[in-house]
Order: structure tokens, then C-alpha cells, then sequence
């Protein structure tokens, strides 16, 4: 009896699947393979989904102080004239700071703010 209303079922969804936009299409045709599968005894096909991590505030704002440091560092070696030696002291502290994974633009605010 049962396998007579899903067949009867699955008849009418064919004929008036065609008439309907892709998203219901879409849905019919994913509800009617995971009962069909049920029906089977068989699994659906899991979905995979991905957990990410999202960066907190204080992350992000050392990852921008990070980024920012590095523009620095990268604008300094490409210009056009010699470094000064003041210049090639703040590129050796902010790649030290970097290294150490401290926040390479305090140590350079802190000796800009005791000139």
C-alpha cells in the first residue's frame, strides 16, 4: 500500500517538477533522494562542513599592527635613496619585535615619542 503512494507520489512529482524554478526543483529533488535512500536502508551523503575560527578584536588589531609594521619595513627598503642609519635602526627593531612576536609598531611609537 505504502509503495503504491510513493509511487503515485513520485508520478505527480514528475510531472509538475518541470513547471517549478530550480530552487523548488532543487528541494524536491533533494528530499526525494534522502527518503528514497531511508526507504533503502541506506545513508544520505553527509555534508562537510567547515568550523572556523574567527580572530578575536585584540588578534586582528595586532594582525593590522603586523601588516602595518611590514608596509613600513617594505617602504623603507624600496626607496630610492640610501637608509639613514636612524632608518636601518627602526627596520632591525621592528624585525626583532616581529620575531619575538611582540607588536612591532609600540617599540617604534615609544622611541618616536621620547624624541
Amino acid at each position: 500500500m505504502l509503495a503504491n503512494v510513493a509511487e503515485l507520489g513520485a508520478s505527480r512529482m514528475e510531472e509538475t517538477v518541470g513547471k517549478v524554478g530550480c530552487r523548488d526543483a532543487a528541494i524536491v529533488t533533494g528530499i526525494a533522494t534522502d527518503k528514497m535512500l531511508a526507504l533503502a536502508g541506506q545513508m544520505p551523503v553527509s555534508t562537510q562542513v567547515a568550523v572556523i575560527q574567527m580572530p578575536t578584536p585584540e588578534q586582528n588589531e595586532r594582525r593590522r599592527r603586523t601588516d602595518y609594521a611590514l608596509d613600513e619595513i617594505t617602504r623603507l627598503l624600496h626607496k630610492p635613496e640610501p637608509l639613514t642609519v636612524k632608518e636601518e635602526l627602526m627596520i632591525k627593531t621592528q624585525l626583532c619585535a616581529l620575531s619575538s612576536g611582540q607588536d612591532a609598531t609600540e617599540g617604534s611609537q615609544s622611541r618616536e615619542d621620547a624624541r
